[in-house]
């Protein structure tokens, strides 16, 4: 519930479930991501790294990738990138294509959407609402891809079209 209030903007709504959450289960490490990601969208990347650390093994790479790169750690962003890629980017590319949408670099973010699209990432169903990936709405490929999987284009991406 947490990362669907982030989704929609409503951060002090995914704050008081994510806090709920981990209240009940401390290790809930999908919870600690979330909250992590909630202060990264807030431009608060300095915060979040604390709960990316305390976060699964992927998430926990993609959201060091994500805060370094905010932090302006192009360096540190990479290492943790390219340690994402190589232990989890066979499985789970859609995470490295999150930190290239990230990044800005929409090339290759696309590339791994491609390579998530082909095998059939469990990831896709945030595609429609990932804050990651919203600086990719206003590129004709991501209405391509949204096409290709039969879903509609998010609202912002209608409306820029």
């Amino acid at each position: 519930m947490g990362y669907h209030y982030i989704g929609q903007g409503n951060f002090e709504l995914a704050r008081n479930a994510l806090t709920q959450a981990i209240h009940n289960v401390p290790l809930d490490e999908h919870a600690h991501y979330y909250l992590g990601l909630a202060e990264l969208l807030q431009g608060r990347a300095g915060q979040a790294i604390p709960h990316f650390e305390d976060s699964a093994h992927v998430l926990r790479l993609t959201g060091l990738a994500l805060a370094q790169h905010s932090l302006g750690d192009a360096a540190a962003s990479e290492r943790q990138l390219q340690l994402l890629i190589a232990r989890y980017g066979h499985i789970l590319p859609y995470q490295a294509a999150e930190v290239y949408a990230w990044r800005g670099e929409r090339d290759n973010a696309f590339a791994w959407l491609d390579r998530a699209e082909q095998l059939h990432d469990a990831s896709f169903i945030y595609l429609e609402f990932d804050p990651l990936l919203r600086n990719l709405h206003s590129d004709p490929r991501f209405r391509a891809l949204l096409a290709r999987l039969r879903l509609p284009a998010p609202a912002a991406a209608r409306d820029s079209a």
